[in-house]
């Protein structure tokens, strides 16, 4: 069993969420600044291991003379010579367009990013030893930006030790960056664009139906309820919502590890305020390490498991959408592809695009190599903003035209709060009555205590749904089979009756309390078939019929010339009886 945290119970949790989540609630309030350049690795770090041929090859680019002597002597002389400002500038001045440009890509992410992004964006460094290399003289012809740059020792590469791994990054050397930032007039990455009039045309607005998607789903899993059986209880509902659904209750602890209900925290849940229980599972989402959102992307087939870290992507995609405007419709293609620009190894730290056998839903192809970036990498930003993102209420969504596919978002009037996990204003509350009619049927208004109808849930057939929004109303019935499956549950038909009398808009018919008082002393008192009648002309004929190999499917003789059957049964009936050159007219 897994250990039941604080939060549940203790209101530090919330004051530890709201530390961890500090820096994105600053964003969003508008108070953010960016942090300043960490510093880099001097340029000793990378010159100290090479031979004095390459520091050769470097000193001739900076259009400098070495000195004779030791190479640690040499170096010391080559880097203060690296540092003064005006070589610098010399420097950067004899670089061509493309080199600048890879300059500017590393400045404008913090002067380092991933080796394997930068070799994708600006070419590679070819490995050569010393013989080779001074032999085919690569600082002289070099074949791309990243091997000009690296025979310059304008740039070098090492590991870093960064979340959520250690990885090799390419980085400017710290004595180069002040001097390169004024020479590069460095501009801050724009994560997309506005979204256009058309763009926004068709709002979808934050909603809480996770609240009361999740009450359901608790009580389906407690009442042992097949999926397919409350198919019709489950508005607003995506396929993948399922999946996502059963995650996200086991993040937040609702949830046991055979995914069966948490009595106790389930209580706390559904007893709790609506705007709490909202904060809570958007918290849970934001820390699950569960929740593997990769798997959850309709176009994608994923049959094996995924060596990802879904909780470290979950966490970059987060601190990317810091740097979308608080109060604006956002192009959701522009940021998506502003990601693939500036951020395309977001999930995928080692950058590595051929490790994860993926294939696209429908037509099995396969989708590997950074060529497949938008079908996964893209596809997953999309599905995150628009799926889990909307329906835990952190952002509003627009189509183009009615019913179509996002085509923008914006910060909720919930997200400030929710990013903080504390629980949001304006929510309706859940204080409406509930209605009982003589038939057994209990219409419960959506904006009941969730706990009322988690309870009702569990004593009722369910229904239908009908209504939208606040108006919506969900439908059950009680019936001897839902008693009997609560009986065995613990519950009894008595504490029903209670139940409803407490909540109902006004007290039940009479009739049905005593109907289901009756059931709890005596049982079923009448029953319901579907049944068919078969009517002979001829009561021989029935005769015939009683001494054949049907005789058994016969369920009540009438008369000599009729009997009721199973409305199952018909079908072998008449085979039977065609065997025996009887033709049956069914009307």
């Amino acid at each position: 069993m897994r250990y039941r945290p604080a939060y549940l119970r203790q209101a530090n949790y919330a004051k530890s969420i709201i530390n961890w989540y500090k820096r994105i609630e600053k964003t969003i309030r508008g108070y953010y600044k960016p942090v300043r350049n960490p510093t880099m690795p001097k340029l000793i770090l990378s010159l100290r291991e090479k031979d004095h041929a390459f520091l050769q090859m470097v000193a001739n680019h900076w259009d400098f003379d070495l000195p004779a002597g030791e190479d640690s002597v040499t170096i010391q002389h080559l880097i203060d010579a690296m540092s003064r400002p005006e070589n610098i500038r010399a420097a950067f001045s004899r670089l061509p367009e493309e080199a600048r440009d890879a300059i500017a890509s590393l400045l404008e992410r913090e002067s380092r990013l991933a080796w394997g992004q930068f070799t994708r964006e600006h070419g590679d460094l070819r490995e050569m030893g010393p013989a080779k290399r001074d032999r085919e003289r690569p600082d002289l012809h070099p074949k791309s930006p990243v091997e000009l740059l690296w025979y310059r020792a304008m740039i070098s590469k090492d590991f870093f030790d960064l979340p959520p791994e250690p990885q090799e990054f390419a980085y400017i050397p710290d004595e180069l960056i002040e001097t390169l930032s004024a020479l590069c007039h460095i501009q801050p990455i724009e994560w997309g664009r506005p979204a256009t009039p058309g763009e926004c045309a068709y709002p979808i607005h934050a909603n809480d139906y996770i609240i009361d998607q999740a009450t359901d789903y608790l009580a389906a899993s407690r009442t042992a309820m097949e999926m397919n059986q409350w198919s019709h209880f489950r508005t607003h509902w995506q396929p993948e919502m399922t999946a996502f659904l059963r995650e996200l209750l086991y993040a937040a602890y609702l949830l046991d590890d055979q995914y069966l209900p948490t009595s106790e925290n389930v209580r706390d849940f559904v007893v709790g305020d609506r705007a709490r229980a909202l904060a809570e599972l958007a918290s849970a989402w934001m820390r699950s390490k569960s929740i593997n959102e990769l798997k959850l992307v309709p176009s994608l087939l994923i049959e094996d498991d995924l060596d990802n870290n879904p909780h470290g992507t979950r966490q970059k995609v987060l601190n990317l959408l810091t740097q979308v405007p608080n109060n604006k419709w956002w192009s959701l293609e522009s940021f998506i592809d502003a990601v693939y620009q500036h951020e395309p190894d977001f999930q995928r730290p080692g950058g590595s695009y051929q490790a994860w056998f993926i294939k696209e839903r429908g037509t099995n192809a396969l989708l590997s190599g950074f060529n497949a970036w938008h079908e996964v990498d893209g596809a997953l930003l999309h599905f995150l903003i628009t799926a889990p993102m909307h329906w835990l209420g952190f952002f509003d969504l627009a189509s183009d035209q009615p019913g179509g596919e996002p085509t923008a978002f914006r910060y909720s009037a919930w997200a400030e709060s929710l990013w903080s996990s504390q629980p949001p204003q304006g929510l309706t509350p859940d204080n409406k009555k509930i209605n009982v009619a003589l038939g057994g049927e209990v219409s419960v208004p959506r904006h009941a205590p969730r706990w009322l109808r988690y309870q009702i849930a569990r004593f009722c057939d369910w229904q239908s749904v009908q209504g939208e929004g606040d108006a919506l109303t969900y439908h059950f019935r009680v019936t001897p089979r839902s008693l009997k499956r609560a009986s065995t549950q613990g519950l009894k038909p008595t504490q029903l009756v209670k139940l409803l009398q407490a909540n109902a808009e006004s007290p039940p018919p009479q009739g049905f309390e005593h109907a289901v008082e009756n059931w709890e002393k005596g049982g079923t008192q009448a029953l319901m078939q579907t049944a068919k009648l078969l009517r002979f002309m001829d009561a021989s004929v029935l005769q015939k019929l009683k001494e054949s190999e049907a005789a058994h499917l016969i369920r009540e003789e009438l008369n000599d010339t009729t009997v009721q059957v199973n409305a199952h049964d018909a079908p072998e009936i008449i085979r039977i009886l065609a065997a025996m050159g009887i033709l049956v007219n069914e009307e």
